[in-house]
């Protein structure tokens, strides 16, 4: 069982280190006032997953497959669970496809992003497989890491940012482009919803709503503080053109005329910030795949190896990878954002009885 305390550590893991990594996708569309489109989709977030979870508490019924069955029928509830899972696998894919193709373009660029994908499938599948235990220690080490490393950071690069960068505010109005920044971004900030099969196993059920909201504020401030900085560091036309901006603000990094340890900090963030929602996901996909009747270990490896394959062929190609990235944020904004919200929905509204030979049956948490 899980306290619901960690629940703030799992949701920063699913949630932070996308935007941050590839935030040239947003500021294409949304410019100098991506952050408030960050702002707006994090609000938008909010209100969702808080919505889910209070549906949960309502109803006094957690276990994701349950509700999806019940409110859609055995049929219908569980090709659209299937569809959550293909969800998690993609979410998967992009985590073993982002963190080896910005380690090749930026730092070690003789090595072939293929050999960090497979120590990170291995690294991300053997530490899930180990069990829920050792899952959240990892979860819990790497976050606090990662904060620490984010703050170091900001005060590292403070000097070299110019806010002038971000006026004037909405120049243009709410523009066509804005507004796909945000359906964008909320594909991006979509993989929280990965905290849903996790909910039937908290113990403290009361206490649920209360961290998640904790969880998610802290990853909009996380969030609205980092697109600032990365685009108060560079002009727009500089911006759009990096593929990893992040990478590249740390390398002006330089105090004292020796200080030289910004790309440090960036690398525990990018290496743990993108195993931990590695582990997360592989953790979450095989409780998943266990409730629709794939459980054996052979699976899941073959899973993996198709995954290598996959991220093995996007990132072939740079261009290839960010045109695929903007698909699936597409795909994991319905999956994991409409998908769910429909059906929470008419959840709520509907009986929690069902009528089987004659008799009421309430719905187990």
């Amino acid at each position: 069982m899980l306290n619901s305390n960690y629940l703030l550590f799992i949701i920063a893991g699913l949630s932070i280190v996308s935007v941050k990594t590839y935030p040239s996708i947003f500021t294409q569309l949304a410019g100098r006032d991506t952050w408030l489109a960050v702002a707006i989709a994090m609000i938008i977030i909010l209100c969702y997953i808080s919505f889910l979870v209070w549906v949960c508490q309502k109803k006094k019924c957690y276990s994701l497959a349950r509700i999806y069955r019940h409110t859609l029928g055995p049929l219908l509830g569980n090709l659209m669970l299937s569809f959550f899972i293909v969800s998690v696998l993609l979410v998967l894919l992009e985590c073993v496809s982002i963190e080896p193709s910005a380690m090749h373009e930026h730092f070690l660029i003789d090595q072939p992003p293929g050999l960090f994908m497979v120590s990170f499938i291995a690294a991300g599948l053997y530490i899930s497989l180990k069990g829920t235990q050792t899952v959240i220690s990892t979860t819990l080490i790497h976050i606090t890491g990662v904060s620490i490393s984010g703050m170091g950071l900001f005060v590292l690069v403070a000097h070299y940012k110019n806010y002038d960068y971000l006026f004037p505010l909405m120049a243009d109005g709410i523009t066509s482009d804005f507004v796909l920044a945000v359906i964008k971004l909320l594909g991006a900030y979509s993989s929280i919803a990965i905290i849903l099969p996790l909910l039937s196993r908290v113990s403290d059920k009361e206490n649920i709503l209360k961290h998640t909201l904790l969880g998610t504020l802290f990853v909009a401030q996380n969030q609205v503080i980092s697109m600032i900085g990365t685009i108060s560091t560079f002009s727009l036309p500089w911006l759009n053109a990096m593929f990893y901006p992040k990478l590249l603000q740390t390398q002006l990094v330089s105090h004292f005329d020796f200080m030289e340890a910004g790309e440090l900090f960036v690398l525990y963030q990018l290496v743990g910030g993108w195993l931990i929602k590695c582990v997360l996901c592989f953790f979450v996909a095989i409780l998943l795949l266990k409730l629709v009747g794939i459980s054996k270990k052979y699976y899941i490896c073959l899973i993996s190896v198709i995954i290598l394959f996959a991220s093995h062929y996007l990132t072939h190609n740079i261009f290839t990878l960010f045109n695929a990235l903007n698909y699936f944020l597409y795909i994991s904004a319905i999956n994991l954002i409409l998908i769910p919200l429909l059906i929470f929905s008419i959840f709520l509204f509907k009986d929690t009885h069902t009528i089987h030979n004659g008799r009421k049956k309430t719905l187990t948490p």
